[in-house]
């Protein structure tokens, strides 16, 4: 069979993570830019936000842009079959890969510095060429854990994401023990918020936010009100991270409870449940003393 792995770092992960967390809670993303940048800055200045130091956050790195709601799901979907999979061994005997048997595969994951620099070449030209980071997929088997979570962190945008589908998100997410963490209508919305009481700046224009339209250039209107109060299109560089959003975490988080935190009511209103990712930041894992 074909490699079905979404799964893929391109080699930008930190494999000198600590091992020792008590707690990782691993997000599935829909951009590939500005979540995974905000998040990543989050992580960085964690204890400066009253987030233990063995509390880390994950944001799962793929090998694709697809980003709806139900392909977001589906990437920790992925995940969660090969956390829960004994041996990575295992699942590695799903794959095809050329002449390499499974010990082969096994020992480069080990050691890989021990196999001849040409056969080792050969094999990751393998790799390549198949979209498959083996060496990702073996430090996510190995990082977990004690007391983790899982979520989602998607859009409503309603112009592109029917409610059925979100709603069927929302009960998937239920049946399997996931966080989902939705921000209507996208996520510049919750950016927004850190520099802005958008319940009483913006009261009188709730229907456009709703709306979300999209002007000539290609830019919605709550991307245009955070460019103008922070110059940020996509992506935030560490500079407009410690400047804007920073030292506003709990004034974001104290805005989206002017005008709704309540996962179900956010299908038809603006708003963000994300403050609830920094209560679970904040707590106490399993054994923290």
């Amino acid at each position: 069979m074909p490699n079905t792995y979404r799964l893929n770092s391109h080699g930008m992960f930190d494999r000198r993570q600590d091992r020792n967390m008590r707690r990782v809670i691993f997000l599935s993303v829909e951009g590939t830019k500005t979540e995974v940048e905000y998040f990543g800055h989050i992580n960085k200045y964690k204890t400066s936000l009253g987030v233990e130091s063995v509390v880390e956050i994950h944001v799962l790195k793929r090998d694709d842009t697809k980003s709806s709601p139900e392909q977001v799901l589906d990437l920790l979907d992925e995940y969660m079959s090969l956390r829960t999979t004994s041996k990575l061994k295992d699942e590695l005997q799903k794959l095809e890969l050329s002449s390499y048997d499974v010990d082969f595969i096994q020992s480069y994951l080990d050691a890989k510095e021990r196999i001849p620099d040409r056969q080792r070449k050969r094999f990751e030209a393998t790799l390549m060429k198949e979209h498959l980071d083996l060496l990702y997929l073996k430090f996510l088997s190995d990082y977990q854990g004690e007391s983790d979570i899982f979520g989602v962190v998607i859009d409503r945008d309603s112009k592109s994401h029917p409610r059925k589908m979100i709603e069927e998100v929302f009960s998937d997410c239920d049946n399997k023990g996931y966080k989902c963490f939705l921000t209507n209508p996208c996520i510049e919305l919750w950016l927004l918020l850190h520099v802005s009481d958008v319940s009483e700046e913006y009261k009188h224009d709730m229907n456009n936010l709703l709306e979300n339209p999209i002007d000539k250039k290609g830019h919605t209107y709550v991307g245009n009100l955070l460019y103008e109060k922070t110059n940020i299109r996509k992506g935030i560089q560490l500079k407009a991270f410690e400047k804007y959003f920073l030292p506003n975490i709990e004034n974001a988080i104290e805005n989206a409870a002017k005008i709704c935190t309540e996962r179900n009511n956010l299908l038809d209103r603006v708003g963000s449940n994300l403050g609830e990712l920094f209560v679970l930041l904040r707590e106490k894992p399993k054994d923290s003393v």
